[in-house]
C-alpha cells in the first residue's frame, strides 16, 4: 500500500512537471525583466522608475520575437535555456521547471 502511494505521488509530480515546463516565450520575457531589475542595482531608483514604465511592453515584444541566439533543450519535464550575446561573448544558462527559471551559470 505504501509503495502504491509513493508511486502515485511520483506520477503526479512527473505530470505536474510536464504540464508546467515553460516555453521559450516565457523564458525571453523572464530574461528581459531580470536584466531590467539588474539595472536597478547599477543605475539607481530614478532611472529604473522611468524604465519600468515601458519595461512590460518591451519584455512582451522581446518574448514575441524569434531570437536565434536563444537555444532551448526541451527534456519534456524541464528545459535548459542558453542565451548568448555574441558581441561580448557572454552566455547565460537557465533551468526552466514548474513555470520558474533557475540560473545555472553565466560565462
Amino acid at each position: 500500500m505504501k509503495s502504491k502511494i509513493i508511486a502515485l505521488l511520483v506520477a503526479a509530480l512527473v505530470i505536474v512537471a510536464y504540464l508546467t515546463n515553460p516555453d521559450k516565450r516565457s523564458f525571453l520575457k523572464y530574461f528581459a525583466e531580470e536584466q531590467i531589475e539588474r539595472a536597478d542595482e547599477i543605475l539607481g531608483k530614478r532611472f529604473i522608475a522611468e524604465l519600468k514604465k515601458w519595461s512590460n511592453q518591451a519584455a512582451e515584444e522581446i518574448a514575441d520575437s524569434d531570437l536565434d541566439f536563444v537555444r532551448v533543450k526541451d527534456y519534456y519535464l524541464f528545459s535548459v535555456y542558453t542565451f548568448e550575446i555574441p558581441i561580448v561573448g557572454k552566455e547565460y544558462r537557465y533551468l526552466g521547471i514548474f513555470n520558474h527559471f533557475i540560473p545555472l551559470s553565466s560565462q
